[in-house]
């Protein structure tokens, strides 16, 4: 589910950036605040908040909260992202904590690495974009 998830969020937020290339300045003050993209054929709806963004797919319910940029990084994985999306694809069972625990164990594991800012993460293995084999 991580790589899943990853290459996903990579390719929403690649988009996001590239039909508002002034989203990384200024806190994106110059970002509507709701809006859509199209992704791989998808519409997803998107909602600004705090420093982030929230993309959300109508059709399947599924739900990729960016809640932070970090520069031009855009595979970053913490517990928080995952909970939502985990919830939005009907694995409601999971706590941030249990998550986090995971996340620790994927980095002992060698699957994930830790990036400067604390328990946030990303994978060792480049991410391979949607659609690809």
């Amino acid at each position: 589910m991580l790589s899943q998830f990853s290459a996903l969020q990579f390719a929403l937020i690649s988009e996001f950036f590239e039909i508002l290339p002034s989203a990384g300045q200024d806190f994106m003050r110059d970002v509507p605040k709701n809006g859509e993209i199209s992704v791989k054929g998808e519409m997803w709806k998107f909602r600004k908040h705090g420093q982030g963004v929230r993309f959300y797919h109508p059709e399947s319910g599924r739900i990729v909260d960016s809640h932070r940029f970090y520069g031009d990084i855009f595979d970053v994985i913490d517990a928080w992202r995952i909970m939502q999306f985990a919830e939005s694809v009907g694995m409601s069972a999971l706590t941030e904590q249990a998550i986090e625990d995971s996340l620790m164990l994927s980095v002992r594991s060698g699957i994930l690495r830790q990036i400067d800012h604390a328990r946030v993460y990303r994978l060792i293995s480049p991410i391979k974009p949607l659609g690809a084999q």
